[in-house]
């Protein structure tokens, strides 16, 4: 069975194909790498306007995870009742605020990004000329391209297993944070070991050996993410037990 990570992997590989065949130095494949955090946007942002929960009910994640001793129907009762309240304080509309807000705000993470992959890597700064002298390089459309259809088709699987109906506009708006981070680490820590190699073929090697294997770190995260049911925790003190009695919460007192 082909998987996302499958075709992932296999569009590293052919940017590799391509760095090798045209002779790209390594500084321009840190270049497309910082570039998939766009191709990354690109596919998040409908992600996050299809994404079918309600935005106020998964605010209740942040105090809401792993109590235990609570039971499930309690968890079930406060989303239902949370789910309520999302439905006629904040209509469908907070989608559009969402990705206006992921827009603007992972737009400046990656812009910081790209930053310093021009700065340290290629001795530019980060313009539109310098952009386009980069992302203009013969072979990078077709990388590019490759990486397009990666994540199109990690989308495409989304959509068809329903995961956005009951999505939480906000958490899908967290899910490629945990990527970008790692990503940035694992750019920059690469780009200092190319200081020490001599050939420019064992850096693009290396290069994909690395950005392949923080992908394959990274993909069971990001299932775990965007699988992870809504649990309790913190929302009740240790000495406090919570009964539920219809369409109530009774907090009964408890000793020790």
């Amino acid at each position: 069975m082909i998987t996302p990570l499958h075709l992932q992997i296999a569009a590293n590989l052919l940017s590799l194909a391509v760095a090798l065949w045209l002779h790209w130095s390594p500084a321009l494949i840190l270049v497309l790498y910082w570039a998939e955090n766009v191709v990354v946007a690109f596919w998040q942002l409908p992600r996050i306007l299809l994404a079918g929960g309600n935005l106020a009910s998964g605010l209740a994640e942040v105090v809401l995870r792993n109590k235990p001793g609570v039971p499930p129907e309690l968890t079930a009762e406060i989303q239902r009742q949370l789910d309520r309240t999302a439905t006629r304080v904040l209509p469908r509309i907070s989608n559009f605020f969402v990705a206006a807000f992921f827009l603007v705000h992972y737009g400046l993470f990656t812009y910081v990004h790209g930053v310093f992959v021009f700065a340290l890597f290629l001795h530019q700064d980060l313009t539109v000329a310098t952009l386009q002298e980069n992302l203009g390089n013969a072979g990078m459309g077709l990388a590019l391209l490759g990486l397009m259809i990666s994540h199109g088709v990690d989308f495409l699987g989304d959509l068809r297993s329903g995961r956005l109906a009951n999505a939480n506009p906000g958490r899908v708006m967290s899910e490629p944070y945990h990527r970008i981070v790692v990503l940035h680490l694992v750019v920059m820590g690469s780009g200092l070991l190319l200081e020490f190699l001599p050939y420019p073929v064992v850096g693009l090697v290396l290069l994909t050996l690395i950005k392949s294997g923080m992908d394959i770190f990274t993909y069971p995260i990001f299932v775990t993410l965007s699988h992870t049911p809504l649990c309790i925790n913190g929302l009740f003190s240790k000495n406090r037990r919570v009964a539920l009695q219809g369409d109530h919460f009774v907090k009964t007192g408890l000793s020790g």
